[in-house]
């Protein structure tokens, strides 16, 4: 088990955290990838970018590295040994400082209310005990202390043998969705007030109201 996570964190955690470049994708021959270079160094030779296609870590790494979703990687004891950069523009954090800690105690060990949350109910933990795929929106806590929701897959990373050995979080931020549907859900309660109300008084207050709460405005920016 132990070389095994070892494995898992070379793999993850390589010390020559190399620039790459998605420069195409195509259904018959994956991902094209391009490795960034000082312009001191000379121009990109065609035999670098065949070398690079055919090593799967380094695809795999330019790959995470840049997809917009977070990306997070905890070893058998739950500690964090990758981030990809979406992940640290989400947290405010850099790997380095998530680097070696239990992922939870850094960005979800409290509920929005400041109560404590416990490592044993996150069921994005659960994932490597329970051997099973975890689904679900839950809240982080940002390095500045402010909290956003955010909707997650943990998946546990198994060895030949099938023993789990680590775990693979992918995490989006869900703040505009629920936005939305608080936009989406104040439109639909005033249009049914609009559609019952004779009174224009109160037709123009209810408009008025609504777009306060929408927008934050004052009264007196609709006149």
């Amino acid at each position: 088990m132990k070389r095994k996570t070892e494995a898992l964190k070379l793999l993850f955690n390589s010390k020559e955290r190399l620039a790459y470049q998605t420069v195409k994708s195509r259904r018959d021959v994956g991902v094209w990838v391009r490795r960034e270079r000082p312009a001191a160094e000379g121009q990109l030779m065609g035999s670098d970018i065949l070398a690079l296609l055919e090593d799967p870590t380094r695809q795999l790494e330019a790959i995470v590295n840049n997809t917009t979703m977070a990306i997070f990687v905890m070893d058998d004891h739950q500690h964090c040994i990758f981030a990809n950069r979406a992940a640290e523009r989400l947290t405010g954090y850099s790997f380095s400082e998530l680097q070696g800690q239990p992922l939870h105690d850094v960005i979800h060990n409290k509920y929005p209310d400041g109560r404590h949350y416990p490592l044993e109910e996150c069921p994005i933990d659960q994932a490597f005990p329970e051997r099973a795929q975890m689904q679900g929106q839950e809240t982080f806590v940002h390095k500045d202390g402010s909290f956003f929701p955010v909707a997650f897959t943990a998946s546990p990373i198994a060895d030949d043998a099938g023993n789990p050995i680590g775990t693979i979080i992918e995490v989006r931020p869900i703040a505009e969705e629920h936005e939305q549907r608080e936009t989406l859900a104040m439109l639909n309660q005033t249009g049914q007030a609009l559609a019952a109300e004779v009174d224009l008084q109160r037709i123009v207050q209810m408009v008025t109201d609504a777009g306060v709460s929408l927008t934050g405005a004052q009264f007196g920016a609709f006149f």
